[in-house]
């Protein structure tokens, strides 16, 4: 199998530069046959564009402009351009590890034809834990996370990596993030890319909804791991506006799949879970003085805020 890595750069590129450096420095740049940057939308500077050209004697690197900038239209701009029978979508803010080779990765879609999609586990730069997938948003998944196991679930998966106690084996899962996704090209082509109608956000969720519903398998792969930022792919978006955006994107996918009146449901069951979060972080962060609690808690509250104030997009063609 071959492996193409499609990177979408957006304004970011110190992250771009720090990510193929990364990889040369891992047993991987012999995985990756070729390397498409998409500039969404934020040219390289000439410095960078120049360091990414010196990269060249290490990978076959093709730059490729969007004039969309949308992350969907990138990814799509980028897989015209590549050659792999694998395809790994990668936000620039990721860096490889040396430690936990893509070969497990491949050896995986090696073993089974139908997995269609495969995400790794993403850590913070200090190796901690960080949420790698997710449920397919929906009434029913608003229904569990009203009564918290959804968090139960995550801070049981984030204490079992912590201490060394997570499965080395691929499961199930609604979706992968799309900092790190790699997928078929033939999954990639059945399913005609990324909604383009999808900006920025909820274009991973939908991608592995409609590859799930054609019959492809999507996985995540707890022994590959890469390091992700997070954010500083878009270190330009406000907090409140990430937020914003994430809400409209999610309830757009649920309108758009669902109809719209799963998708006022949607919005109300997703208040009711940000409230008795901020209720749960403000009483416990009160008592233990934790400041992280008191920051999620000051997430929540602004979460509510937004919940009640943005209204709901009439369509995929919000941020995505």
């Amino acid at each position: 199998m071959t492996l193409s890595l499609i990177i979408i750069n957006f304004g970011a590129p110190d992250h771009l530069l720090r990510c193929l450096a990364s990889l040369a420095r891992t047993p991987d740049r012999q995985l990756v046959g070729q390397v498409i940057v998409v500039d969404n939308g934020h040219p390289l500077k000439t410095d960078s564009a120049a360091a990414v050209r010196a990269a060249g004697h290490l990978f076959d690197i093709r730059v490729v402009p969007n004039a969309e900038t949308s992350y969907s239209s990138g990814v799509n701009r980028g897989v015209a351009r590549a050659d792999g029978d694998l395809l790994l979508i990668a936000n620039s803010d990721v860096e490889f590890l040396p430690d936990r080779s893509l070969q497990q990765a491949i050896d995986y879609f090696a073993r089974h034809p139908r997995v269609g999609v495969l995400g790794p586990q993403l850590t913070y730069p200090g190796g901690d834990w960080q949420r790698s997938h997710g449920r397919i948003p929906s009434v029913g998944q608003a229904l569990i996370s009203a009564t918290l196991l959804d968090s139960v679930a995550r801070g049981l998966e984030a204490l079992c990596f912590r201490a060394g106690l997570s499965t080395g084996r691929a499961w199930r899962v609604g979706y992968v993030d799309a900092a790190f996704l790699l997928t078929r090209r033939s999954c990639f082509e059945a399913l005609a890319g990324f909604d383009e109608r999808y900006s920025f956000y909820g274009e991973d969720v939908d991608y592995c909804w409609r590859a799930a519903r054609a019959g492809w398998g999507v996985r995540f792969l707890p022994t590959v791991r890469v390091l992700h930022v997070r954010g500083g792919s878009s270190a330009s978006t406000a907090p409140w506006e990430y937020a914003v955006r994430l809400l409209e994107a999610n309830t757009a996918f649920v309108r758009r799949h669902f109809g719209p009146g799963r998708a006022r449901w949607y919005r109300r069951l997703v208040t009711i879970v940000a409230l008795e979060r901020a209720i749960l972080y403000t009483v416990a962060g009160a008592v233990t003085g934790s400041r992280r609690l008191k920051r999620l808690a000051i997430e929540a509250r602004r979460d509510v805020r937004i919940m009640r104030g943005a209204a709901i997009p009439r369509g995929p063609s919000c941020a995505g």
